[in-house]
């Protein structure tokens, strides 16, 4: 509450102060079935959600996925279901979390749901000419050439082929403008097989022709 004598209802100045009667609440519930809409719209991609009762919910998109590097930007709220997302593009797949808010704060991010405008498309081809570095003190490093509409690349690493029992691991991304990644995870001496996938934001491209690679022990 604030206490404000005469003389600061004069300036332009005032601070605020947030208060509540009675007993204090909790930010609304993660949010459940969020759904977007794939291809059945030619200039928007509509939004839904099983509401919880906040009074807005924040709408936020992004190109990839969190966890591989995409930044989640909001876009627009509502204080009502559906949204709709007039500015997605028509040759993406577009991601979308959720959050409810009420006076008491945000709930966490919803699960994201992919949608799309007009029709979709597949993801980009596998990177070619994949290879890694031999002997080099402390890492290997992987290079590749450019694959057309890429988002980031994906590099992944085994100790044996996938005919041969191996499992690949991704160890890392890099971006559409760069064709290189140091790893520096490893154990010297021993060989590694490293693929690359390219992604966008149609998906992960199949994995490429795998190389061989090992590091030597730093003089």
């Amino acid at each position: 509450m604030i206490n404000c004598a005469p003389s600061c209802l004069k300036s332009n100045k005032i601070a605020l102060d947030s208060g509540y009667y009675g007993t204090s609440g909790t930010p609304p519930a993660k949010l459940t079935n969020v759904l977007a809409s794939n291809g059945d719209y030619t200039d928007k991609v509509v939004i839904d959600w099983t509401p919880n009762g906040a009074l807005i919910y924040e709408v936020f998109r992004a190109d990839i996925p969190a966890f591989l590097g995409g930044k989640l930007t909001r876009i627009g709220s509502s204080s009502q279901r559906p949204y709709e997302d007039t500015t997605a593009e028509a040759d993406n797949r577009n991601y979308y979390w959720i959050k409810a808010k009420n006076s008491w704060g945000a709930s966490r991010y919803s699960l994201f749901n992919t949608g799309y405008v007009v029709a979709s498309q597949s993801p980009p081809t596998a990177p070619v000419n994949v290879a890694a570095t031999d002997g080099l003190a402390g890492k290997v490093t992987i290079t590749w050439d450019e694959s057309e509409n890429t988002i980031i690349y994906e590099i992944w690493r085994a100790t044996k082929t996938v005919a041969k029992g191996g499992k690949p691991v991704r160890i890392g991304t890099a971006d559409n403008t760069t064709f290189s990644f140091d790893d520096t995870s490893l154990t010297c001496g021993v060989t590694y097989y490293y693929w690359v996938k390219a992604r966008d934001s149609w998906g992960s491209s199949p994995y490429s022709v795998y190389n061989t690679g090992y590091c030597g022990m730093a003089p």
